[in-house]
C-alpha cells in the first residue's frame, strides 16, 4: 500500500460518501413540494404532517451534505491539484489568493450554465410529465397532459436561448455537423409535440419526449467530444484519453460491470413488470 493508493482510497471514500446527500436533498425537496401542494389543494392534514417530517430529515441531510462537501473540496485540492487549477472556476466559486470570494452575486448567474441548467430542468420536467400522462388516468392524467403542453413551449424557448449563448461563447461548436444533426432531431421532436395537440396519444408524446431528451444529450456529446472538461487553454482540457483511469482500474471496473449489470438489468425488468399498466389517483397501488 503506497501513498498513491491511500490517496485514491481517501478521495474515493470522501466522494462516495458525499454523493449520497446531494441527490437525497433534491429528492426530498421535490417530495416536500408535492406534499405542500397537495395540502394546499386538499387541506388534508396528513400531507402537512408528512411535509413537516420530511423537512426535519432534509435539514439533517443538508447539513451532512455541506460538511462532507467542504471535505471533498479540500480532497480535490490535495489529490487532484492539476485538475483543481484547471477547472477550479467551473466546479467551485471563484476565489482570490487569500481564499476570499472574488465575485459578486451576479457572478454566480453566468448566462451559459444558467440557460443550460434551465433547459435541462425543462427537459426533465417534460419527460416526467409525459410519463405521468402515459401511466395515469382521470384528473391526474389531465393535469399531466396540461403540464406537457406548457413544458413543450418552455423547453423550446430554452433550446432557442441555448443556441444564442452557444453562438456567443462557443462559436466553434456551431461548425460541428453531428451537433447540428442532433439539434435537428430535438427541433423536429419539439415541433411535432407542439403541432400534435389533442390528436397525439400519450405513447407518442412519451416517445417524442424521449427523442428530445436523447437529442439534447447527443448535442452535448457532439460539442464536447473528446473533451470532458474544457479549459481556457485547450492543452489543459480534460479529455477521455488523459482523464481515463489506469489499466488496472479499468480492468477491475469491467469485472464489476460484468457481474453487476445482469443484476441491474434483471431488477429493472422486474420493476417494470410490477409497475406495468396505469394507476389512478384513487388506487391504493398496483
Amino acid at each position: 500500500m503506497d501513498a498513491v493508493f491511500l490517496a485514491r482510497l481517501q478521495f474515493g471514500l470522501t466522494a462516495g460518501f458525499h454523493f449520497l446527500f446531494p441527490p437525497t436533498t433534491l429528492g426530498l425537496s421535490l417530495l416536500i413540494l408535492i406534499m405542500e401542494s397537495l395540502y394546499l389543494r386538499t387541506k388534508n392534514a396528513l400531507y402537512k404532517d408528512v411535509s413537516a417530517y420530511l423537512v426535519r430529515i432534509l435539514g439533517v441531510v443538508f447539513i451532512m451534505g455541506v460538511s462532507t462537501g467542504i471535505a471533498l473540496e479540500f480532497a480535490f485540492g490535495n489529490n487532484w491539484a492539476a485538475y483543481a487549477r484547471t477547472v477550479g472556476d467551473v466546479f467551485g466559486a471563484p476565489l482570490a489568493a487569500r481564499t476570499e470570494y472574488a465575485g459578486n452575486f451576479f457572478t454566480l448567474f453566468r448566462s451559459l450554465p444558467l440557460i443550460f441548467g434551465v433547459l435541462g430542468l425543462c427537459a426533465f420536467l417534460l419527460h416526467g410529465s409525459a410519463y405521468a400522462a402515459l401511466k395515469t388516468e382521470g384528473a391526474l392524467q389531465a393535469r399531466a397532459r396540461k403540464s406537457v403542453k406548457i413544458l413543450v413551449v418552455a423547453t423550446s424557448i430554452a433550446f432557442l436561448l441555448s443556441f444564442i449563448v452557444v453562438w456567443i461563447y462557443l462559436p466553434d461548436a456551431t461548425k460541428m455537423i453531428p451537433a447540428w444533426v442532433f439539434a435537428l432531431i430535438v427541433g423536429i421532436s419539439l415541433g411535432s409535440l407542439m403541432r400534435s395537440g389533442k390528436k397525439a396519444t400519450d405513447k407518442r408524446t412519451f416517445l417524442l419526449s424521449s427523442l428530445t431528451f436523447l437529442g439534447l444529450w447527443g448535442v452535448v456529446v457532439a460539442i464536447h467530444y473528446p473533451n470532458l472538461v474544457r479549459a481556457a487553454d485547450p492543452s489543459l482540457s480534460l479529455t477521455i484519453a488523459n482523464a481515463s483511469s489506469s489499466a488496472l482500474t479499468l480492468k477491475v471496473m469491467l469485472i464489476i460491470a460484468l457481474v453487476g449489470m445482469p443484476l441491474v438489468i434483471g431488477y429493472t425488468v422486474f420493476a417494470y413488470r410490477v409497475f406495468k399498466g396505469k394507476v389512478g389517483p384513487d388506487d391504493a397501488g398496483y
